[in-house]
């Protein structure tokens, strides 16, 4: 029975080394790699993290858990609204000064706009964060601060794109400091979410334009399956910016912190007011399948607006009316 077993074990244990070699064979994949260089991005933000912050009437220095200083912008309304805005991937904050402007114009709103960890004025390595889930607890900090600033007021939480994904993420996470609403513009809901299918029309040419490391983004899926983290850090999604640009790719542990890990989940974690407004033309996300997902949430609405793009969707008029008019129906 014991050269059985000590037969049983080898085997075993050869096989478990045969797997972790195939894993790790995974993690360390080559990059992928553009073919050519794609003139879509050729303007990009500049901003790679300023000088120390410092405060002022219309800025805001946001001391995060571990240290690292958030810039924020501070359009001051006097009432007793607040918004807290998140912007999208490769962006940063001064790209939805005008949304903020908007939102303060329209809905009467106090506006804090604010560069994401390892974005536009703010602290952080470009492209990564130090845990997957940082981004909420970064958004989880400012909610808290906001509270103790402004315990009366109405607060929303307003993201476009990949800053709507984080926003999904942190109302999934229910033990995190509630907030009162939630204002998405096109929001990132997670690969796995109907909207964020290939089209039928698609060519299955390669997309020049921005590439996951699938093999790599698999092995480290699995690794993070037994809680084995230390390759979190490798890169695992990329665009296709010149070599000198400050953010052109995203660690796996950023990645994955962009968009709610299950959608169906976060979409039914609370009944909070939620509006997702998304242009008809939208080149990120299928449209027309956010009615269907959203219906998901109690209180969860949807505005597509005729003729308006992925970007051109923060700044769209008729998106503000239907802001204007959601935030009126809910709020006295």
């Amino acid at each position: 029975m014991s050269i059985f077993l000590r037969k049983t074990a080898r085997v075993a244990g050869g096989l478990i080394l045969l797997a972790a070699a195939l894993v790790l064979l995974l993690v360390f994949w080559p990059a992928p790699k553009f073919a050519t260089a794609s003139p879509m991005l050729s303007s990009l933000p500049a901003s790679v993290g300023g000088p120390d912050c410092v405060k002022s009437s219309t800025t805001r220095c946001l001391s995060m858990r571990d240290g690292v200083v958030l810039h924020g912008t501070w359009f001051e309304s006097g009432s007793d609204l607040t918004v807290l805005l998140f912007h999208g991937v490769m962006s940063q904050s001064s790209e939805l000064a005008a949304t903020a402007k908007l939102l303060q114009e329209t809905i009467g709103a106090n506006v804090l706009n604010v560069d994401l960890r390892g974005h536009g004025l703010s602290e952080g390595k470009r492209g990564d964060i130090s845990i997957i889930g940082q981004y909420e607890d970064d958004i989880a900090d400012i909610v808290t601060m906001m509270r103790q600033e402004r315990p009366f007021d109405t607060l929303i939480l307003a993201g476009h794109s990949m800053g709507g994904g984080i926003i999904m993420r942190y109302a999934a996470r229910q033990t995190l400091p509630q907030v009162d609403a939630y204002l998405l513009f096109a929001p990132h809901l997670g690969t796995n979410a109907p909207t964020s299918q290939p089209r039928q029309t698609e060519a299955a040419a390669d997309n020049e334009l921005v590439k996951i490391a699938l093999p790599r983004t698999i092995g480290l899926a699995l690794l993070n399956t037994i809680h084995v983290t230390v390759f979190n850090g490798l890169d695992t999604l990329f665009f296709n910016v010149p070599a000198d640009s400050p953010l052109g790719r995203y660690s796996y542990r950023a990645m994955v912190s962009t968009s709610p890990d299950d959608y169906q989940q976060a979409l039914t974690a609370d009944s909070l007011p939620l509006l997702v407004v998304v242009g008809q033309h939208d080149e990120a996300f299928l449209a027309e399948e956010y009615p269907n997902v959203i219906q998901l949430h109690e209180n969860g609405e949807v505005a597509i607006i005729a003729n308006e793009t992925h970007d051109s969707i923060v700044r769209s008029a008729a998106a503000f009316t239907a802001i204007q008019q959601w935030v009126a129906a809910w709020r006295p």
